[in-house]
């Protein structure tokens, strides 16, 4: 099970961000297509918080926090955010994932569910 990167690094008063020379998604059939993706899946943490957009904090707390997979890959559902509102890219083997996949993932099974939950539990000890 991959874990998605969703920031390229935390500076010193431990704020995250993205990298300048960030990919970006221009086309806007590629964007929609990878949102599609990013938005489907199944949820496997459910977050009602939302956090401050790191691109225009100006925004506020419009960053959905929820965790997502399908079944090979785990996201978190702000990165379909930044791909929506700023065109951030996913790393590069997430995308072609996401390409391969027709921009649909596939609704994991209740092992490969709890796989990823247990994944994801293990990355934030």
């Amino acid at each position: 099970m991959q874990i998605a990167r969703l920031f390229d690094g935390v500076d010193p008063s431990g704020e995250p961000f993205f990298a300048r020379d960030r990919p970006r998604i221009a086309d806007p059939a590629l964007r929609a297509c990878v949102a599609d993706f990013l938005g489907s899946g199944k949820v496997i943490r459910r977050a009602g918080a939302l956090d401050t957009d790191r691109i225009e904090p100006g925004r506020g707390r419009v960053v959905p926090m929820s965790s997502h997979t399908d079944g090979t890959w785990i996201w978190n559902e702000a990165l379909r955010y930044y791909v929506l509102t700023h065109g951030i890219a996913p790393e590069d083997e997430f995308l072609a994932h996401i390409i391969r996949s027709g921009c649909q993932a596939a609704t994991p099974d209740e092992p490969a569910w709890r796989e990823a939950l247990e994944a994801l539990r293990a990355s934030q000890r």
